[in-house]
């Protein structure tokens, strides 16, 4: 998934089941470069929806079959083609799409107009578009919530059954799952409709301006305005920071108690102000204000860049990146790896 601007790409992504979206797409023939999203204020330049890859039973599903129906697999609708090429997404034309979020672990996907309009389409089996129901939803349709509030959305960002959205205001809302405390909302109820994330007794995130906005599979991290990161959901693998996993006994069964409430994220990351977040599903790479390079979460793979396939269960600083012409500019982070763009232009 992309955002076009002229001849240019913004934002790539992941693509799962029928994220594709609609069946009448325009092949697009202009070559693609990748370049950083503008922020907000300076999102003067329109963008559309370029895509590309193939749909699998859940296309089939949201076109006539109950999610969660015990019944077999349904099969692909043949007419259904996936897409080799880059496509441009008719349903989004002239939109002005600023932001398109997806994730390795998501089936739906979220994006953000350039006046802070919101579009979801996907797997909605939790109420993950924020559209008040869990009907699979094929084309982009308009998250209607933000515009009844008069909110003004930024940013967001998907898990495997979650979204976050992050306003003009630096406020957090999140709908979908919430099993494992991933909305932040301490019911751990799905949420079909957006609601303010970390506003429960004692969260004090409802007095943080957030800047940065991630999501893990089951997991959110935010960052503040300061500089400091917070983090809530799963604690599996040490994915939130916290230095634990939460892992305990329930009966004969080992579980990872939720966590619904943002904590602060310290170890390494205290003295330091954090300007950007990548999570993948299980792991955290964030980057300092002088291209600093931190990581915690899972270490299957070596994903974490510590030349060991250790967990980390609190950030932790890469060593590769401390020689100031090693610093880091952009990183990103997928299923089970990680990327990372240096000021002298070196990619690793």
């Amino acid at each position: 998934m992309a955002v076009a601007k002229a001849s240019t790409l913004e934002l790539m992504g992941d693509y799962r089941e029928h994220l594709v979206g609609s069946s009448e797409s325009a092949e697009v023939n202009y070559a693609a470069e990748l370049v950083k999203a503008t922020e907000f204020a300076n999102r003067k330049v329109c963008g559309e929806v370029v895509l590309c890859g193939g749909v699998g039973e859940y296309w089939a599903r949201a076109n006539g079959v109950k999610a969660g129906a015990a019944a077999a697999p349904a099969k692909k609708d043949k007419s259904i083609k996936e897409l080799p090429s880059p496509h441009r997404h008719r349903a989004l034309l002239g939109q002005g799409i600023a932001e398109v979020a997806s994730h390795a672990s998501s089936s739906h996907i979220v994006a953000v107009g350039v006046h802070g309009v919101v579009w979801a389409w996907g797997r909605n089996d939790h109420g993950q578009l924020g559209l008040g129901h869990s009907d699979h939803v094929v084309e982009p349709t308009r998250v209607t919530f933000f515009a009844d509030k008069q909110l003004v959305v930024l940013k967001a960002a998907v898990g495997r059954h979650h979204s976050v959205f992050l306003t003009d205001t630096g406020a957090v809302y999140a709908c979908g799952m919430n099993a494992m405390g991933q909305c932040g909302h301490a019911t751990l109820k799905d949420t079909p409709t957006p609601r303010r994330a970390g506003m429960g007794a004692g969260t004090p995130l409802q007095d943080v301006v957030v800047s940065e906005v991630s999501c893990g599979a089951d997991f959110t991290a935010v960052v503040s305005d300061e500089g400091k990161v917070w983090t809530f959901g799963s604690p599996e693998c040490g994915a939130l920071g916290h230095g634990t996993d939460a892992q305990h006994f329930k009966g004969h069964k080992l579980v990872f108690e939720p966590q619904p409430h943002p904590a602060l994220v310290g170890g390494a990351l205290e003295g330091r102000v954090i300007c950007r977040l990548a999570c993948g599903s299980q792991h955290t790479v964030a980057t300092d204000e002088v291209g600093r390079v931190y990581t915690w979460g899972f270490g299957g793979y070596g994903r974490l860049g510590h030349n060991e396939q250790k967990d980390e269960l609190k950030p932790r600083e890469l060593e590769f990146f401390q020689d100031v012409k090693m610093r880091v500019k952009a990183t990103a982070a997928g299923g089970t790896f990680s990327m990372a763009s240096t000021v002298s232009g070196g990619l690793y």
